[in-house]
């Protein structure tokens, strides 16, 4: 499979999982013939998701960080 075609692939599924609308099978549909290259990336990237969780900087961080820049 084309590396510049997975490429593409992989930064849709990565897209719609930042969105929490990707399943990685979606996009193997759309080939006609997937390759066993794909499906793993695609399984990792979803497994890697799924242990994501969000981060907040805390008030003084965030009020640090800002004079520290300006």
């Amino acid at each position: 499979m084309d590396k510049k075609l997975i490429k593409e692939i992989l930064a849709a599924h990565a897209d719609h999982l930042v969105k929490g609308k990707a399943k990685g099978k979606d996009y193997l549909k759309l080939l006609a013939d997937p390759e066993d290259e794909l499906a793993p990336l695609l399984n990792v990237a979803e497994q890697v998701k799924s242990t994501l969780k969000p981060v907040r900087p805390g008030r003084k961080f965030e009020s640090r960080l800002k004079q520290e820049l300006l």
